[in-house]
């Protein structure tokens, strides 16, 4: 038996007698994140459109997209790391650092690596939707006004996603998870956990049907299901990036390319098309791209220096103010 190697292994516990009680319990912690997410997703747009007449509420989508992105902004930057303490302790300029958002360099390699596989991705999707065409006799169709369009996942409400999506699933429950299990463990848990969030896509569909009175069928469940699938393998490859490069930079804009271009091109079809989403699932955004990137990120991993204290010069500069005030206060109370 090595007993060098069986002193690595991660026993599922973890105990900081400086860190709060969440962090201490990290499973406890992201059941919770979970439930706060999905509460500040769906209750802000609730009573939106309760309270506002249906021809408001469709000429000012925009609004309801502020509203969103906002009300998920105060859980994930106040709330989470000042009152729940998460992932470490209560201190912003800790937590910007443990979610590694305020590790930036190299600057231009970090973009760099985000979006060229964010172009992969989109490659493969655009390969996904022509193979989708030649089966199914469907039109692949360019349409870059959907972009800007304000029902759609757009440049705009991809800020959402890419930003806040990152920070609460990469930044905070993958490095929740990583206090007690192997990086492995982790990365495909991260995964599977990213995909299995996308459910409650399902709930909204549900909400929806009974406010706006539209029948909800299985036309609305499936793609669901399939989204599942092919976001959990997204979310492993964006939880491997993370891990392989530890800052969180790149995943933010992977992922919001990946959401806000990929309207750019369509698949103009009549009816539930199984072809196109199992085509997406495996060629599109799930198998390919994750099994291209992986190794991407893999080879191109020394292009990342290892030292975790290049940061954002803000917050280094707010990091040695912080400590001279407190040696400063040390020494009013020694003398």
């Amino acid at each position: 038996m090595n007993p060098t190697k069986n002193s690595k292994r991660k026993t599922g516990r973890v105990f900081d007698p400086d860190a709060t009680f969440l962090s201490n319990h990290p499973r406890l912690s992201i059941m919770i994140l979970l439930f706060l997410y999905t509460v500040f997703l769906i209750v802000p747009s609730l009573l939106y459109t309760l309270f506002v007449t249906p021809i408001f509420y469709a000429t000012h989508l925009y609004l309801l997209h502020i509203i969103n992105f906002f009300s998920v902004a105060i859980l994930w930057s106040i709330i989470v790391p000042l009152v729940l303490g998460l992932p470490n302790k209560r201190e912003f300029i800790e937590y910007a650092k443990d979610i590694k958002i305020a590790r930036i360099k190299p600057v231009l390699r970090s973009i760099g690596l985000g979006i060229i596989t964010a172009f992969i991705t989109l490659t493969c999707m655009l390969f996904a939707n022509f193979l989708s065409s030649l089966l199914t006799g469907g039109q692949v169709q360019f349409v870059p006004q959907l972009l800007i369009h304000p029902g759609t996942t757009n440049i705009y409400t991809s800020l959402l996603l890419g930003i806040w999506e990152e920070v609460a699933f990469r930044g905070v429950m993958l490095v929740l998870i990583l206090k007690i299990r192997s990086k492995r463990f982790s990365i495909i848990s991260n995964g599977l956990l990213f995909g299995a969030f996308h459910s409650v896509n399902i709930l909204s569909g549900f909400l929806g049907a009974i406010l706006f009175g539209v029948e909800y069928n299985r036309e609305h469940f499936i793609p669901v299901l399939f989204q599942i699938v092919y976001t959990a393998m997204l979310g492993t490859f964006l939880a491997y990036m993370f891990v392989k490069t530890k800052m969180l930079l790149p995943c933010i804009i992977a992922h919001y390319l990946i959401d806000a271009l990929n309207t750019l091109v369509i698949l103009n079809t009549e009816q539930l098309n199984w072809a196109y989403f199992c085509f997406m699932t495996f060629v599109g955004i799930g198998f390919l791209p994750m099994i291209i990137n992986i190794p991407l990120v893999r080879s191109f991993s020394f292009w990342f220096p290892e030292p975790d204290d290049e940061i954002i010069p803000f917050f280094d500069t707010f990091l040695v103010r912080k400590q001279r005030l407190k040696q400063y206060k040390s020494d009013i109370r020694s003398a």
